[in-house]
């Protein structure tokens, strides 16, 4: 499910909805032990790959709403992008470091790739 250049696209988008939110918004959260599947809202940046007709209409087929949140907004509409995510980032970002520390030689040498 991923892009060997490390790239989303409309493709992955649609992946991801198939494998990933598809299976996870299966579980209602009211009420108990319903099987019906509630209406969703959920807030996605503005890449291009996520605005398609096709990304919305499978969306759509969960009944999920999308809401594109405009650019330089993130502070104030994920906050727990922001005040949750942070640390989490941060450790994810000093781990990467410390791989790229102990890994130098493929670095110069480009052979240090995403995968």
């Amino acid at each position: 499910m991923f892009n060997p250049k490390a790239w989303s696209n409309t493709d992955l988008m649609l992946e991801w909805i198939k494998h990933m939110y598809t299976l996870s918004s299966k579980y209602p959260l009211f009420p108990r032990h319903s099987t019906a599947r509630l209406p969703r809202l959920l807030s996605l940046d503005i890449f291009a790959g996520q605005k398609t007709k096709e990304v919305i209409t499978s969306f759509k087929a969960l009944k999920c709403t999308t809401l594109f949140i405009p650019g330089s907004t993130t502070g104030f509409v994920q906050v727990c992008n922001i005040v949750v995510n942070r640390s989490l980032k941060a450790r994810i970002k000093d781990l990467a470091d410390q791989y790229i520390d102990q890994n130098e030689r493929e670095w110069v040498e480009s052979k240090y790739t995403v995968s």
